[in-house]
């Protein structure tokens, strides 16, 4: 018996625990994925679990609201769901003292990955309207290249957060290409 994954791109700050129910399912398939995560929760995030389980949640049903009511990406993850993210994982971040480094240290990992997905988007939108323009519009070219010089810097600040093959300087092609400020197809 085996598993074969063709999807896993190392992007551990958006993909935790996908990563670590595929992992825990690849071990014992026959365990029960929801006391799985809350394994993952509890013990990766200690006191903040219940915020940091919500914040996932919370992404989970923008996806499921692309899936099912066909909703297009700006929809689903539009500024109030970064808002309400982002409030979650400082709503954790309180539950931390100073004897859950290790926690806070996971958390801001994550944080870090909300990030990137806020920057990414942001970038969606930047990169259409240079489209629509034809190169024209150049606040949008500046902001993209400002938010990608961002995602560099998370990628370099948490190594393991994103694939740095995905967002290095020499990215040629490769999923993030449409989201890039000098690469996309013009």
């Amino acid at each position: 018996m085996g598993i074969n994954l063709d999807n896993v791109w190392g992007y551990w700050s958006t993909q935790g625990p996908l990563y670590y129910l595929m992992a825990q399912l690849a071990w014992n398939p026959r365990q029960d994925g929801t006391a799985v995560l809350d394994d993952y929760f509890r013990r990766g995030f200690g006191p903040a679990a219940a915020d940091v389980k919500a914040y996932w949640e919370l992404l989970e049903q923008a996806r499921r609201q692309m899936d099912e009511r066909k909703a297009a990406w700006r929809e689903a993850f539009d500024v109030a769901l970064f808002a309400r993210a982002q409030a979650l994982l400082q709503q954790g971040r309180t539950q931390l003292g100073e004897d859950h480094q290790r926690h806070a240290a996971r958390l801001d990992f994550v944080m870090a990955g909300l990030d990137f997905l806020r920057l990414q988007t942001e970038n969606r939108e930047l990169i259409a309207r240079l489209r629509e323009t034809r190169n024209e519009d150049a606040d949008a070219l500046v902001q993209a290249r400002t938010n990608w010089e961002r995602i560099e810097q998370i990628a370099r600040q948490y190594p393991l957060a994103l694939n740095l093959n995905h967002v290095s300087r020499n990215v040629s092609g490769g999923p993030l290409k449409s989201i890039h400020p000098d690469l996309y197809d013009k």
